[in-house]
């Protein structure tokens, strides 16, 4: 491990101790055993309630590690891919406008390939009424009224947000990539559906400039997930929205119980990562945005 994992763990040992939770201070295998142990959910996140304590001290904590909290954005001015990771319906319209506005203000790719999988549409978040009346972030002004058949599927419903938005003249294309759940889970995750991004060779070649797309505060698990299945075969760029930290704030229970989980996945998935040999390095939790050209 290099010397940001040093920097790494004396962040893990802060929320730790702003958690107020009785585990020793260690190493970050000590730490993983301890937030495995106090921070994973229990289900899908979907299931997670606003309701329950938090700790003032460790939600100002956590307000502090800019990468979690604050947008992402894209480190380059031109790249030969764009990959959005897939998610609710909702989500995925916020992270295809933000790649639509970065496109109007210079950004500059190839092509767009949309990851989603063969998840059902959760009746919470996405049933019949949300799905006819949703339409995040300006985005679907194009969608059709009346009884035009609504997606039963997270793949479906990114190439319904894909066929009924307005794209603007030079847009690249837009491919929607589906990933099956496989055996013995209840939904494909996000490397699963990495793993099918890697299997078209026609996206992933020597050389390219990838710009992954997700929401905040989960791009930094998501590019562990994506660096496992990668494997330092390819350099990349996360790009994350802050619409999620706005509409679900730490000091509120949901919010708070979905931060503690994102960091106990966090730091399991960065160790799964050193002990493969595939990163010696570890997550920034303090960063500075900045975009560099070419």
């Amino acid at each position: 491990m290099d010397s940001s994992c040093a920097i790494f763990n004396q962040q893990l040992n802060a929320i730790k101790n702003a958690a107020h939770l009785t585990c020793l201070d260690g190493d970050l295998n000590t730490l993983n055993n301890c937030f495995q142990g106090h921070f994973l959910r229990q289900g899908e996140r979907m299931e997670l309630t606003n309701e329950g304590k938090v700790q003032a001290e460790l939600v100002s904590l956590y307000e502090s590690y800019t990468a979690f909290t604050h947008p992402l954005t894209p480190q380059l001015l031109k790249y030969d891919l764009v990959v959005v990771l897939g998610s609710t319906f909702g989500n995925m319209q916020h992270r295809l406008k933000n790649v639509l506005n970065h496109f109007n203000n210079g950004l500059r790719f190839d092509r767009v390939v949309v990851l989603g999988s063969t998840r059902k549409m959760d009746a919470r978040m996405e049933s019949e009424k949300i799905l006819r009346e949703l339409s995040e972030a300006g985005l679907m002004g194009a969608r059709p009224q009346g009884n035009h058949p609504l997606p039963t599927t997270e793949a479906q419903a990114a190439q319904y947000i894909v066929d009924y938005s307005r794209w603007p003249l030079g847009f690249p294309a837009i491919s929607v990539l589906d990933t099956p759940c496989p055996t013995g889970k209840k939904r494909a995750d996000t490397a699963d559906t990495i793993y099918t991004l890697q299997k078209q060779g026609d996206f992933l070649k020597p050389g390219v400039k990838i710009l992954f797309v997700s929401s905040q505060p989960f791009a930094l698990k998501q590019s562990e997930d994506i660096r496992s299945v990668l494997k330092g075969e390819y350099n990349f760029d996360m790009m994350a929205d802050d619409v999620l930290i706005k509409a679900h704030p730490l000091d509120q229970p949901f919010g708070y119980k979905n931060m503690n989980d994102n960091i106990a996945r966090l730091l399991y998935q960065v160790l799964k990562n050193h002990e493969a040999g595939i990163s010696k390095s570890c997550p920034t939790l303090i960063i500075k945005s900045e975009r560099n050209e070419l």
